[in-house]
């Protein structure tokens, strides 16, 4: 069905002028609003399209069969102070005009043709007469309603939408229903109004008005309360045959933007008045509606328009599709559309001085009826439109992102568009075929292509024949880049893309075809950027599909055979792997079998001139590489891989060239041979105290899985240690050179644990790391460590070494107690002299009371945003402001610190983020309390975090956590360390390190010295 949509005020006001709404005393807006005429056409038997199922009125009474007097007994509606329809003689039938108000906000595909007694014939056909009982279908066939954005009709304008499927049987029912009596109708029409509008006295407080009762003395504010001495809601010399169909018979234009002059030009955009600012109304201004008065009226095609003007006001539209935050006030235009057009519209004039967002729409104030929208564009934050609109009135907006408001140059131009610029009259390309001077300007829809950012996409078909390729290739003949997609058809999204690498530079494209008939595709062209213009197509003949240019027909490699001379552009472009996917030219494709417990090397070397990519999958349906690594002109690459199980594994090799218009060979070599000692986790190299290990981690696999120190990717080797009982392990690793590298220490209970006991990195470039691994067990404990470079491809030789020595208790005890957070005034807040900033903290303060850090006595302090109290024995230092948290006890600054929650922390609010810190209680019990109030993590500017470190005079320290919102990982310390730690980071009390669940809000730790 069509939509049901709200009426205009012109539209209401013709329908009073003309005898068919005679109460002033209706809520208007709220009936607009409610659907109310909607439900009025549903019950009216015979609408649009003569007699209905429900009633068979006398022929010759109306020009489509309905009856042009009502009858006295027929059925009284109440509730809403309206008498029933009534018609005056010499008023239109009612149900002409009701018909014309139902497709009103309609698609102008669906009201194309007119019948002759003025109603849209398709709309006729799409708005059949509706039995009464079927009005208890409303609500369901109301969800039907929708926009233009959403509403389609099919080629015999019935209408059609995705969203309307599981109404489709309503519809029939409606469509097919049986007679259900004039009374039925009558009742129905009672029971919707009664339903749908609040009950009110007429105005004078008796009877409704009769048909006297025009637009001239009509009480106005409807928006609110309905009273006599509300102003106006529309001018009081509104003429009374104002046309009805305000808006057009295509539904683009929503209640508040006003036609062009009847006597303009259709090729002149003819302008209106200015309409009165919203910061300086006229006295007579009738009250605000949604959308606002029109700032001018233009029609297209026709001469470009260019207009200087500035937004102000209120923001009164709902927010674009495109940019959510277009809370700006906004100017509306209202744009008609004569012929089929195509659509230029921007901002970027040098007089725009404000971030603009366009808005094309059917409805004004509908974001659901909008067509296209666009926020950043054009040049430096302004818009810019591209589109194809049929005949119709619609509403331009220009807005502003954030409530920025200002000046603005609009700029709208019309073109003609090409017959393949929608995908449904794409043009044939043949093999071998050759399209000269195709017109990029001339393009559907922006966007519709992938990547496509400037000029729309022309579409075209290219039928490949079974097991060949076709490459296709687009010759820009201007300074614009091209951009090339494929589909399967016109309803999926492409396939495969490319994009010229310069301005005035080729883009092409190779069609596959593997399988056992043809297969046509869809190819778009379009310009990358805002600028377009003429191009050349050319398709090459199809050619037999070469062994290795798809997945499917890798070629096999042979160990330790080199296969050289292979063609970078034989197969498909790549770029859909998710790893390297800046390498975006033709692919070649190889295939490798890896024994058991063995390591494949993949050597691949470019000729002079050619830069490739080489990337190893699991196999063709991978989303993820393997390994993948870069190769400079005459520089070899080499993969390597791993086979840890006991079974061969098949792998895939692919070398692409880095750019879409590369061209050259390369030589591709694999080799096999033992995994090395350590490079597996499942294989360690065993570590001990009598000889220290030494080694290199290039032999080893990239790291990075773990989750303690996932920023260390460099290749890694593993290694075995086994603790005695009651032991501390000292681990110690020394970067040897050449070349100079950092390494990463990493220790963990199983090749399958997600977390480390500890890490650390080391400070610089050759300096040592090391790990203090305590096992106060009672039975020996075997940890693995492994030994990374921090980054790729950093790594090198090394010597790691092990000692062993009595393991220290910790030096604190904790238990658990109720969350018990206390009040501190606001006098006790406390920030940098700036304020609160990212990765800040306090100058150093005296401790209100000596206290003991860890066997250290503190007497001064700083608070750091990130949610830790760094203490110090005197006032010179300053604190150590790190973001990234570590584990405890760790060598890396900070030290000395007591952390209920370090993490990156963010102020959000300068009215409500603070940090108190305040003496509570009296001598000995006293407590130095310092809180976190109101507090995000980095990321998530949706968190609010609330708490506090007590620390007690006789040592003990408490996290409290009084509110931490909303719940989830990183609110409860999956990415947090909780805990302390001495002023020599060597030993500390570590409760959590990124792992969630430490914290409990209904819970707090305490800390007491041993």
């Amino acid at each position: 069905m069509g939509a049901i949509a709200p009426y205009s005020w012109a539209e209401v006001n013709a329908l009073r002028a003309r005898g068919v709404l005679r109460s002033r005393a209706v809520d208007v807006p709220y009936a607009l609003r409610r659907g109310f005429f909607a439900a009025l056409l549903w019950a009216l038997p015979g609408a649009c399209d003569g007699p209905s199922p429900a009633t068979d009125a006398p022929a010759g009474d109306s020009l489509d069969g309905a009856p042009t007097d009502v009858p006295e007994d027929a059925p009284e509606v109440d509730g809403g102070g309206m008498d029933a329809p009534e018609v005056p003689s010499d008023a239109p039938a009612p149900s002409l005009l009701l018909c014309e108000a139902r497709c009103a906000r309609q698609e102008r595909a669906a009201c194309a043709g007119f019948t002759p007694d003025g109603c849209p014939a398709r709309c006729v056909e799409a708005f059949a007469g509706v039995p009464a009982r079927c009005v208890t279908e409303r609500d369901a066939l109301q969800r039907c309603e929708g926009s233009f954005a959403e509403y389609r009709c099919d080629p015999s304008g019935r209408p059609v939408t995705a969203d309307c499927d599981a109404e489709e049987g309503a519809l029939r029912r409606c469509a097919g229903a049986p007679d259900a009596g004039a009374d039925a109708a009558g009742d129905a029409l009672e029971d919707v109004a009664t339903k749908d509008l609040p009950a009110e006295p007429a105005p004078d407080g008796g009877a409704p008005d009769g048909p006297e009762d025009v637009p001239g003395d009509v009480p106005g504010d409807l928006p609110g309360d309905l009273t006599e001495d509300a102003p106006m809601d529309a001018p009081t010399d509104a003429p009374v045959d104002a046309p009805m169909d305000a808006s057009g018979p295509d539904g683009a234009l929503d209640t508040a933007l006003v036609e062009p002059a009847p006597d303009a030009p259709e090729d002149v955009a003819p302008e209106v008045e200015d309409r009165p600012r919203a910061d300086r109304p006229p006295s007579d201004a009738p009250p605000t509606l949604v959308c606002p008065a029109p700032t001018a009226a233009f029609s297209l095609p026709g001469a470009a328009v260019l207009r200087d003007d500035e937004t102000a006001g209120a923001n009164d539209i709902p927010s674009t599709r495109c940019q959510p935050d277009a809370e700006g006030p906004e100017d509306a235009y209202a744009l008609t559309v004569t012929v089929r057009t195509g659509l230029l519209i921007d901002t970027e004039g040098a007089r725009t001085d404000f971030d603009t967002v366009l808005s094309l729409r059917a409805l004004c104030d509908d974001p659901r009826a909008e067509l296209a929208c666009d926020d950043d564009g054009g040049r430096d934050r302004t818009s810019s439109l591209r589109t194809i609109l049929d005949p119709g009135r619609y509403a331009l907006l220009v807005d502003g992102f954030g409530g920025g408001s200002g000046r603005y140059a609009l700029r709208v131009s019309s073109f003609t568009p090409a017959p393949n610029s929608g995908c449904a009259g794409a043009l044939a390309l043949a093999p071998g075929a050759r399209l000269a001077a195709q017109d990029a300007r001339n393009g559907g829809f922006r966007g519709a292509a992938c990547r496509a950012s400037g000029g729309g996409p022309l579409f075209y078909t290219v039928a490949v024949p079974a097991g060949s390729r076709v490459r296709v290739t687009a010759t820009p003949l201007g300074p614009f880049a091209p951009v090339l997609a494929a589909a399967d058809n016109c309803t999926r999204a492409c396939t495969t893309e490319s994009v010229g690498e310069r301005e005035g530079a080729p883009s092409s494209l190779v069609l596959t075809n593997t399988g056992g008939s043809a297969r046509t595709f869809v190819v778009s062209v379009a310009s990358a950027g805002n600028a377009a213009g003429l191009l050349d197509l050319e398709a090459t003949p199809a050619a037999p599909l070469a062994r290795g240019s798809t997945c499917e027909g890798a070629l096999a490699l042979t160990a330790g055979a080199a296969l050289g001379g292979q063609d970078v552009t034989l197969g498909l472009r790549s770029g859909e792997a998710l790893c390297a996917r800046e390498a975006r030219g033709g692919q070649a494709f190889y295939a490798l079998r890896i024994p058991p417990r063995q390591r494949a090397a993949v050597r691949v070397t470019p000729s002079a001139g050619l830069v490739v990519t080489a990337r190893l999958l699991r196999s063709c349906a991978a989303t993820a590489c393997a390994a993948e690594a870069t190769a400079l002109p005459g520089s070899p690459v080499t993969l390597v891989y791993d086979n840890a199980d006991t079974f061969a594994l098949d792998v895939l090799v692919t070398v692409a060239a880095a750019s879409a218009t590369d061209r050259g060979t390369f030589e591709v070599l694999a080799t096999l041979s033992a995994i090395p000692p350590g490079a597996l986790c499942e294989a360690p190299i065993a570590l001990t105290p009598t000889a220290p290990v030494r080694g290199n981690t290039t032999a080893g696999f990239r790291s990075g899985e773990r989750a303690c120190a996932p920023s260390s990717t460099g290749p890694q080797l593993f290694h075995a240690v086994r603790i005695p009982a009651g032991q501390r392990a000292t681990v110690r690793a020394t970067a040897l050179a050449p070349p100079a590298w950092r390494p990463t220490l990493r220790a963990f209970t199983s090749c399958t644990a997600t977390t480390c006991l500890q890490n650390a990195t080391a400070d610089g470039v050759g300096a040592p790391v090391s790990l203090a691994l305590d096992n106060r067990g009672a039975a020996p404990q075997d940890v693995l460590v492994s030994l990374a470079g921090a980054l790729v491809p950093s790594g090198g030789p090394y010597e790691l070494t092990v000692a062993f020595g009595p393991s220290e208790p910790p030096p604190y005890v904790v238990t658990t107690i109720p969350m018990a957070c206390d009040t501190l005034p606001a006098s006790a807040a406390v920030a940098p002299v700036d304020g609160w900033d990212d990765d800040d903290a306090t100058d150093t303060a005296a401790l209100p009371f000596p206290f003991r850090l860890a066997g250290t006595v503190m007497s001064h302090y700083a608070v750091v945003s990130n949610g830790y109290l760094q203490l110090f024995p005197d006032g010179s230092p300053e604190a150590d402001v790190r973001s990234g948290n570590l584990p405890i006890p760790n060598a890396s600054p900070p030290n000395g610190f007591v952390a209920p929650f370090w993490d990156d922390l963010l102020a959000v609010d300068e009215e409500t983020t603070f940090v108190y810190a305040a003496l509570v209680g009296a001598a000995p019990s006293r407590r130095f309390v310092v809180e976190w109030r109101d507090w995000a993590v980095l990321g998530d500017l949706s968190i609010r975090l609330h708490f506090q470190a007590k620390l007690f005079e006789g040592g003990a320290v408490e996290f409290h956590y009084c509110s931490m919102t909303p719940t989830r990982d990183v609110v409860l310390g999956g990415s947090a360390t909780v805990g302390l730690e001495d002023l020599a980071g060597g030993r500390g009390v570590e409760l959590g390190y990124n792992r969630m669940g430490v914290v409990d809000p209904a819970m707090a730790f305490r800390l007491v010295p041993r």
